[in-house]
């Protein structure tokens, strides 16, 4: 399940933050504050920060992709300790059991499952849709489904940071800088923004970049066993024609 997978990639991410010593789990997540992730990232950055090169004796290239690697771990971890990304629904979700739904068990789901899970009672909307909004208001899938789906495809793209430093937007420096100058809730585009080290055309051309990224959002619905691919292919066909139908 994806949701297994995010949860494996935020807790090595944690881990590359700090001591060995400390028990890294999600509710270890849930309960750390900004400061102190701030704090363990220094300490992480003044080992191997590039500046620091030529006093270790070692290449600078080498200490950049480790700085961009401990980067990359905070700008991962950070959206989960300020409330921008809910550690909650992890928590919950590792606690289920592992369940895959065919077409007939979504058709009768429980009255439990259909308390906590949205479903469309309306008609379908005369405008142009993609796939995971189609099928939600085919009412194939669930507004919780088709909010795992957008975020299984988001969790697919480079980090925001990680394409800065590509770019040449920004300096490692910089990137540092924008880091521990994250406010509760606020993103790096805007803290980045709010110094002045990136401009709005500059963020626009990160987010461009970072969307071209994604994957297709059926094969999500495929890996959770929801559609099979001849399913899926057959849906993707019947939304084109829909949104043929509204031009």
């Amino acid at each position: 399940m994806e949701d297994a997978q995010n949860i494996d990639a935020l807790l090595s991410n944690c881990r590359e933050l700090f001591n060995s010593e400390v028990n890294i789990c999600l509710d270890f997540i849930r309960h750390l504050q900004v400061d102190g992730l701030k704090s363990a990232y220094r300490e992480k950055v003044k080992q191997c920060h590039p500046d620091k090169a030529r006093a270790l004796g070692v290449s600078s290239d080498i200490l950049k992709r480790t700085f961009v690697r401990i980067s990359n771990a905070y700008e991962t971890v950070l959206p989960y300790v300020t409330g921008e990304k809910d550690i909650n629904r992890l928590i919950t979700q590792q606690k289920k059991p592992s369940l895959r739904h065919d077409a007939d068990q979504r058709q009768g789901q429980e009255q439990s499952v259909k308390k906590r899970d949205l479903w469309h009672t309306g008609s379908m909307p005369r405008k142009k849709l993609r796939l995971g909004t189609f099928l939600y208001y085919k009412r194939l899938i669930s507004w919780q489904t088709l909010q795992e789906a957008i975020a299984w495809q988001r969790s697919h793209r480079p980090l925001i940071g990680q394409l800065a430093l590509n770019y040449n937007f920004i300096s490692v420096n910089d990137l540092n800088t924008i880091f521990l100058n994250v406010a509760p809730g606020e993103s790096l585009c805007a803290v980045a923004k709010r110094l002045g080290k990136l401009t709005d055309h500059q963020i626009q051309t990160l987010l461009n970049k970072q969307a071209s990224y994604n994957f297709r959002i059926g094969r999500f619905f495929i890996e959770m066993g929801l559609f099979s691919e001849r399913e899926i292919a057959a849906l993707l066909g019947s939304c084109t024609g829909h949104n043929r139908s509204v031009i």
